[in-house]
């Protein structure tokens, strides 16, 4: 007979998850005090088996596994696991595993002595509670799946046929080994593990701990919003514009999880080489003397949490898809979460990821960035403040800010920053500098090799004690071999001197350059340093990136580039409202007539105009030129009067009864037929580009006074006029219109008025009823289906069709009770039907939806299988979707 508790294993069991299984198990069982025999790490016929427990009375295989990431199946077919990348991968069937598993034992003991109706007992073990998102099935009497947690081994009754004796026999013929409890769990090369790990924690920790004082949030808010990452599976995405903070955030969350107790893997998106091996080796050998292998081996041995955090994903450069797939297979190896930070949106690779938004600094975090005490800041000081647009630029204010004269471009404030912290160095250093940042440009890289860094600088003319100046001034920055400036704003800087200088000799030429991957991100920096007005007008005229222009007209290329965009938008302005004064409508005949542009009336506009025109709907979009706008809708509105008085005897002969709507249509929203105008309100109208810069607020209107284009931006674009605006005045303004413009508006403007409505149902009770009468003025009939149903979409979200729906539950219920009762024709399987369909389509949709909640499981799938089986079902309308 076993002492309590022997333990046997066919190999070292490398998985902590394994041991802490292992080592709970035995307790348990121990605290039971019924001898027990352990089988760890062996085959059986072939096939590898976690751990067999086996007692006198039972037998219990345990198939063991745990994840960090959430993990989703049933009994059959193949479970799968969440990645980086969104999607659902497969991941091993554990319940399949562990019943072959037991009836591979069970085979193979029988062999030894029959079995009979004997079956041992199975479970698929994690050894940490699953994470949040998971979805797997708890099993069934043949194998159960739980958490360590829920799992009981424990002293049973049980009818095993074989002895414990019939076991030992077993382990001899296998060759297992017996160990003890202590060199299960590791002995002295665990011990090992455990300190590369807690060395790479450390010297981490170390690195980091001066994030945690750097990162300044915008508010309590935003901080918690970047903790919330700590939670998401199977990480978190960061993105926001250059300097904004992400950096310092990544960094201050790195600490926080490395203090918790997580190995967190740091590195830099623009120190990736082709090879994320390579970039693990270098960033390892700074922190610690250990191997790859052995870093990684420690990892899983221990089982401490991987974090992997990656900073800058822009910076990739062109192999930026092949790094993200890398990224993806290391964390699928490491069973790591992660965190990345970038300035673009989500890509796609990564598309399982959480995404959070830093914005650009407001004029208060900037001040705090910039002074420890924001009440000393000068007034000059604060001019330049409002002038640039990252934290790393204010903190360069607040550093030589008095320094500098109001009115100076952030690519001066940058240069004049460098200078003063290259002191004697700054004119060779300078230019040693923006050698470096146009050749990284140029080969659209973020760091550089060391030696090819020297020869760069030898080249150059740039001596060593400069070279190292550069350093100790932290402009650039060396790591793992490579170099690199230590802010993408200082690379941006330095790139855009270097690259003003190929401007002033290409003229009108270096737009197309300014246009090409490499250089189109630095475009407006570049342009903000060239001081030759001609220059900057040839770039500009001939440009067909409306990004360019837009930034410039905002001042963010210098004095001379923003007074030429002004003058371009202007122009823009002008020849659209020429065109809107020879643009003339044409009636199409034929089996389907529809209204168009007369095409000889339609003006041909170059890609460098029609880039204007979008630079002006951005400027619109964001609140600018509103009066401008407000102008060229003055005089379409009017031209569109005329062209359907012209066209209307014309129109209704050829059988178009909605020229109002379908000229509106193509005077603001047309995509084939396109005139200046429709390009230009399109994009204002879409709201796409709200997240450039902050969105101006403007004076509220009077409705009424407005024309049908301009009521139309002034409701869908209504966060740029109403944030200041209480609810009543909403209402009032909203009532007036509707009661005496509804009828007479084209479709679009009619849709847009039954939306507003549903943000005034904070109006005072007599306000609201007034907008509610008003709308049930509307003959809906007369409407369309869209208006139709928006009009009951309104009236519901106002709480106008409350009482009247109420009123009519018991009538619904009613017909719910005919519908699943005993009774079964024609009639009641259309009844069926019926009300099926109309839980997603009928004012009263919700009670509907009550009603059907409120059955019995077996009357709703009565309910379903009748409105099926109906005669008009395959002609029924679907749910929306």
């Amino acid at each position: 007979m076993p002492s309590l508790g022997e333990i046997y294993v066919g190999a070292a069991i490398e998985e902590w998850s394994e041991r802490r299984v292992i080592e709970s198990v035995h307790a348990s069982l121990s605290e039971a005090g019924e001898p027990f025999i352990l089988m760890a790490n062996f085959h059986v016929d072939g096939r590898q088996v976690d751990c067999v427990v086996a007692t006198a009375r039972q037998v219990t295989v345990l198939e063991i596994k745990n994840t960090r990431l959430p993990v989703r199946g049933g009994v059959d077919g193949d479970w799968e696991r969440l990645h980086a990348s969104g999607r659902w991968l497969r991941y091993t069937n554990g319940y399949r595993q562990a019943l072959t598993q037991k009836n591979r034992l069970r085979d193979a003991m029988g062999r030894r002595r029959s079995a009979g109706s004997f079956y041992p007992n199975a479970a698929v073990v994690f050894a940490e509670p699953l994470p949040a998102g998971s979805m797997l099935t708890s099993g069934d009497f043949k194998v159960t799946v739980s958490t360590l947690e829920q799992l009981h081994i424990t002293r049973s009754a049980g009818d095993s046929p074989w002895s414990l004796d019939d076991w030992l026999a077993y382990i001899r013929d296998q060759s297992l080994k017996r160990i003890d409890l202590a060199e299960l769990m590791g002995g002295p090369a665990l011990e090992q593990a455990f300190d590369l790990v807690r060395e790479f924690r450390a010297a981490s920790a170390e690195e980091l701990d001066r994030a945690v004082q750097s990162w300044l949030p915008e508010s309590d808010e935003q901080r918690n919003q970047v903790l919330e990452l700590l939670d998401t599976s199977p990480g978190g995405y960061v993105n926001g514009p250059s300097g904004c903070g992400k950096t310092l955030a990544a960094r201050w969350l790195a600490r926080r999880m490395t203090a918790a107790g997580e190995c967190v893997i740091l590195l830099a998106a623009k120190d990736y080489d082709g090879s994320w091996a390579q970039l693990l080796r270098r960033e390892l050998a700074l922190v610690a003397d250990a191997s790859l292998t052995r870093f990684l081996n420690s990892l899983r041995a221990t089982g401490c949490p991987v974090r992997i955090i990656v900073d800058g994903v822009n910076e990739f450069g062109a192999d930026r898809a092949a790094a993200l797939r890398g990224l993806r297979a290391i964390a699928r190896r490491l069973e790591a979460r992660v965190i990345v930070t970038g300035q673009s949106a989500l890509p796609d690779q990564l598309a399982g990821l959480a995404t959070i938004s830093i914005a650009a600094p407001s004029l208060a975090l900037k001040e705090r960035i910039a002074s420890e005490s924001p009440a000393a800041i000068s007034g000059a000081v604060r001019d330049l403040l409002k002038a640039v647009t990252s934290g790393f630029e204010a903190a360069i204010v607040g550093e030589i800010g008095t320094e500098m004269l109001v009115g100076a471009s952030r690519q001066l404030l940058v240069d004049q920053f460098i200078r003063k912290r290259l002191g004697q160095a700054a004119r060779s250093g300078s230019a040693g500098l923006r050698r470096f940042a146009e050749r990284l440009v140029d080969t659209t890289t973020f760091s550089m090799g060391e030696t090819e860094f020297d020869e760069l600088m030898i080249g150059a003319g740039v001596g060593a004690d400069e070279v190292d100046t550069t350093f100790a001034a932290g402009i650039l920055a060396k790591r793992s071999g490579r170099v690199s400036f230590a802010h993408e704003i200082l690379l941006n800087a330095c790139a855009a001197h270097a690259f003003a200088q190929h401007a002033l000799v290409a003229g009108a030429k270096f737009a197309h350059l300014l246009a090409l991957p490499a250089l189109e991100p630095l475009a407006t920096d570049i342009l903000s340093v060239i001081e030759d007005g001609e220059t900057v007008t040839a770039i500009l005229e001939t440009t067909s990136s409306a990004a360019l222009l837009f930034e410039a007209a905002q001042g963010l290329a210098g004095p001379l580039g923003e007074a030429t965009a002004k003058g371009l938008l202007d122009r823009t302005e002008a020849a659209i409202k020429e065109e809107i004064g020879f643009l003339r409508l044409a009636i199409q005949d034929g089996d389907n007539p529809a209204v168009h542009w007369d095409a000889a009336t339609l003006r041909e506009w170059s890609d460098p105009e029609r880039a204007r025109i979008e630079a002006l709907a951005r400027e619109v979009g964001n609140g600018y030129r509103i009066d401008r706008y407000f102008a060229l809708c003055a005089v379409m509105d009017a031209a569109l009067l005329e062209e359907r008085r012209r066209l209307f005897d014309a129109a209704s002969t050829a059988g178009i009864h909605a020229l109002k709507s379908e000229s509106y249509r193509l005077a603001y929203q047309g995509f084939l037929d396109e005139c200046g105008m429709s390009m230009l309100s399109r994009t204002a109208l879409s709201g796409i580009h709200d997240i450039v810069g902050t969105p101006k607020n403007n004076p509220a209107r009077d409705m009424m006074s407005l024309t049908s284009g301009q009521l139309h931006f002034y409701l869908q674009r209504r966060r740029l006029f109403l944030d200041h605006i209480s609810d009543d005045d909403l209402a009032d303004g909203l009532t007036a219109t509707i009661t005496q413009r509804f009828r007479y508006e084209p479709y679009h403007v009619k849709l847009e008025l039954m939306h507003a409505a549903v943000f005034a149902r904070q109006a005072s009770p007599e306000k609201l009823q007034a907008l509610i009468e008003a709308i049930e003025t509307i003959d809906a009939n007369r409407e369309s289906l869209f208006i139709s149903s928006s009009i009951v979409d309104s009236l519901k979200f106002l709480g106008a069709l409350g009482d009247s729906a109420e009123a009519a539950r018991d009538g619904i219920r009613e017909q719910f009770v005919r519908a699943t009762g005993e009774a079964e024709d024609e009639i009641i399987l259309d009844l069926a039907l019926t009300v099926s369909v109309t839980m997603f389509d009928h004012p009263y949709d919700y009670i509907y939806g009550d009603e059907f909640e409120a059955l019995a499981t077996d009357k709703r799938r009565l309910l379903m299988r009748r409105a099926a089986r109906a005669p008009d079902a395959r002609n029924a309308p679907t749910s929306p979707g």
